[in-house]
């Protein structure tokens, strides 16, 4: 029996690699695959690749092992999600203008990290009235919208009156010049220190970020937005206060009241700051399932994600699905029940769908018994059976006449009538051949008389195949009287296939009649003999 081992195919173990922004490039972070024996990956894309926006964007691999002997070359797909990419705007708080001036490209000068256009709010040549701390705002479209998000920014400027005269004019000293920030805030909003009651105090000096940087929903405020300081020592109040969470919205008022510890020489201030509070993205779990069996239905095995908030998952393909043999993208869509304060998420997960794995049937077939040369296959040496149902195809085939040798080999490929569960096999068994024995047809001979030689009439032995004959005693003899045994030895043409063989016959031999004798020798003593009838001297 031959027995055939098939190379194993290594395991890949390579997850879906967390979404990136358009500008990364690939590297050992998402292209981290292993495997469970060793080798070398060649992935694509290929390190340092940037891929365009785009979700559910396949990353391949194909695994070469080291030892490739005994294990098959190996590949694996997963996913990633390639978000877009956010511009950076550079623009600080133009200094201060006088009433009067327009604005222009001194005071309306933002840079972006990459091309687009600007939209400035208010217009280039708008001249604004007098105050402190009034907001310009600008819009930034990037030429390539497929892979940049718009962005905006605002920054503050004062508008001061001319100086005529002494006091009169310059900049208000609460004014923090030194932290730009993306607040919305707008001129008029509250945003410009409560003047002191009393004209014998002073207002203290109040620094305090007035575009506190953006937070998601669920940051509750802390030192990081309600940072204000002062130049005399006294103590802040917050509306809200820390610790708050916020909901998600643009434009929220964050409120500071100082209570300076000297009452008596400095006045309370009060200011307005916003901050916006974008929607928090909630986090999805779902890791790659495990492979099934082709024909089974997708059901809560795979499609199992979990997401950190309450919410409702849509999957594609649905529960119940048969997908085909083969490699699979499963794609989740989560709303979230609070959609107010967060983003709708997805994600992609891969599956591999795998033919089920067929059963080798058992074939049972013995060496047939030896045959002799001339014997015919047949169903006494083609006479394999199998555990399952299925047709025979075997080589030599029915009714095939080997030569004669020992150990020659018969071969059965069988093929099962369920192609779908199992396998095809094969099996080899040995027989022998033995050489054939002629068969000699050869009568005894007729009698003869004392005298008469042996020829073609009593040495005619026949065969059943071509081939010599060798008489003893050879044609011509004169055999004595009596019962005389004729042996002839056979030798076939086709000595490989067919053994030498022999035979013997009686023939008797009669004494010659008595009166044959004295005609014999009337002739011989009147001459009249050829000198070779027996008894002539």
């Amino acid at each position: 029996m031959l027995l055939n081992i098939g190379k194993a195919t290594p395991v890949i173990t390579w997850n879906n690699p967390a979404d990136i922004t358009y500008g990364t490039a690939f590297g050992g972070t998402q292209l981290n695959a292993t495997a469970s024996t060793a080798g070398s990956f060649t992935y694509t894309p290929s390190t340092g690749t940037v891929l365009n926006v785009g979700n559910g964007q396949t990353l391949h691999v194909d695994f070469t092992p080291t030892d490739n002997t005994n294990y098959n070359v190996a590949s694996k797909d997963v996913v990633i999600n390639v978000l877009k990419a956010t511009p950076t705007i550079t623009w600080n708080n133009p200094a201060d203008i006088t009433t009067g001036t327009a604005l222009s490209g001194t005071q309306l000068n933002a840079t972006a990290s990459v091309a687009g256009s600007f939209v400035y709010t208010p217009a280039a040549g708008t001249v604004l009235s007098e105050g402190n701390g009034q907001t310009l705002h600008v819009d930034f479209t990037p030429t390539a919208p497929a892979n940049y998000n718009t962005a905006s920014k605002d920054v503050m400027i004062n508008v001061v009156a001319p100086a005529t005269s002494s006091g009169s004019g310059g900049t208000s000293p609460d004014r923090d010049a030194t932290s730009p920030g993306s607040g919305t805030a707008s001129p008029g909003s509250g945003t410009t220190p409560t003047p002191p009651a009393d004209s014998s105090q002073t207002m203290p000096t109040i620094t305090w970020n007035i575009t506190p940087a953006p937070i998601v929903y669920g940051t509750e405020l802390g030192g990081v937005q309600l940072n204000a300081t002062a130049l005399v020592p006294g103590v802040f109040v917050y509306t809200p206060p820390a610790g708050t969470m916020l909901q998600a919205g643009n434009h929220q008022l964050l409120h500071m009241e100082f209570i300076p510890a000297d009452s008596a020489h400095y006045s309370r201030v009060s200011r307005d700051v916003f901050i916006d509070v974008s929607k928090a993205t909630p986090v999805i779990n779902w890791a790659n399932p495990s492979a099934i069996q082709f024909g089974t239905p997708l059901g809560a095995a795979q499609l199992n994600a979990t997401a950190s908030v309450p919410g409702a998952f849509v999957y594609t393909p649905a529960a119940g699905a048969v997908l085909s043999p083969g490699s699979h993208v499963l794609h989740v869509e989560f709303t979230p029940a609070d959609s107010a304060n967060y983003n709708s998420a997805r994600l992609d997960v891969v599956i591999q769908i795998v033919e089920k794995p067929k059963a080798t049937p058992a074939i049972t077939w013995n060496n047939p018994a030896d045959i002799v040369y001339g014997v015919a296959l047949g169903a006494e040496q083609l006479n394999a059976t199998a555990s399952v149902p299925g047709g025979f195809v075997f080589t030599p085939g029915f009714g095939t006449l080997l030569n004669a040798g020992d150990n020659q080999i018969l071969h059965v490929d069988f093929i099962p009538a369920d192609t779908a569960s199992y396998n095809s096999a094969s099996m080899d068994v040995l027989i022998n051949v033995q050489k054939s024995t002629p068969q000699i047809a050869w009568s005894n001979p007729a009698d003869i008389n004392y005298g008469v030689p042996l020829s073609a009439t009593q040495l005619n032995a026949a065969a059943s195949v071509a081939g010599s004959f060798v008489y003893t005693p050879a044609a011509g003899t004169i055999l004595d009287t009596g019962n005389k045994v004729l042996h002839v030895d056979f030798t076939p043409v086709d000595s490989q296939n067919y053994n030498k063989t022999s035979k013997d016959v009686s023939i008797r031999v009669l004494p010659r009649n008595p009166f044959d004798n004295l005609f014999e020798f009337y002739n011989c003593t009147n001459g009249k003999s050829s000198g070779t009838t027996p008894g002539c001297r």
